[in-house]
């Protein structure tokens, strides 16, 4: 509906199509609940937002979107890519949030969290934490679309820290904000993706063998996420 990036131009624009879009969506935020607790989420959804709409205008980065919910690997849906082929056993589908791109043919990948910034959303964490959704993402992008993807982000909707974090390939991604950390050569970046693609391979074949394996420490940020039926 905007019809091009959020600018500090297009911002108030932007801003007046989410309040239309929040208005239409209304009845499912917080569904089932009562109507204060409905009405206090409903704002603070729209808090939210509202500072990251702020946020991404002042972030530089002009490079239209090319895709939203983008599906893969859904085969009975007409609108979805083919799925994701890992290795000759394993396909993988699923829907990435957003896609943007340039005129050159790179791509950028976003996946929103609801929640505050992570550590473990920084692409140096991305192996010892054993996240691996953005990084086949990218590869998804880079196999199935034919771009050259030089950046995924986990970008945080809440908390005190928007900025995005992942991983970008110097030089090539646009915009103000982001974390020198993350930085990586191309031939760095095309590591990590293969190394991901292998890892989750790998777990796929585990899983199919029946090979699991309880690691309380690691489940979740907050130890154990399901003590109740975790044989640890």
């Amino acid at each position: 509906r905007l019809g091009g990036p959020v600018t500090p131009d297009s911002l108030p624009r932007a801003l007046e199509l989410l309040d239309t879009v929040l208005g239409e969506q209304r009845h499912g935020i917080a569904a089932g609940r009562g109507e204060a607790i409905r009405a206090g989420w409903g704002r603070s959804v729209a808090a939210d937002l509202r500072r990251y709409l702020t946020y991404e205008a002042r972030d530089g980065s002009t490079w239209p979107i090319r895709g939203l919910e983008l599906r893969f690997g859904f085969e009975e849906g007409a609108d979805s890519l083919p799925a994701l082929q890992l290795d000759e056993d394993v396909r993988l589908r699923g829907i990435i949030d957003r896609v943007d791109g340039d005129d050159r043919g790179r791509a950028i990948v976003r996946d929103y969290k609801s929640g505050s910034s992570r550590p473990e959303y920084q692409g140096a964490r991305w192996e010892t934490d054993r996240r691996l959704q953005v990084a086949l993402y990218m590869l998804v992008v880079r196999e199935l679309l034919g771009l050259d993807p030089v950046a995924g982000f986990y970008q945080p909707l809440g908390g005190g820290d928007l900025r995005a974090r992942g991983v970008y390939q110097t030089g090539a991604a646009p915009g103000e904000c982001l974390v020198a950390n993350d930085g990586r050569s191309s031939e760095e970046l095309g590591e990590l993706l293969d190394e991901a693609r292998a890892r989750a391979a790998q777990l796929a074949a585990r899983l199919r063998s029946g090979a699991l394996e309880p690691c309380p420490a690691t489940c979740s940020r907050d130890g154990c996420k399901y003590p109740g039926i975790c044989r640890a």
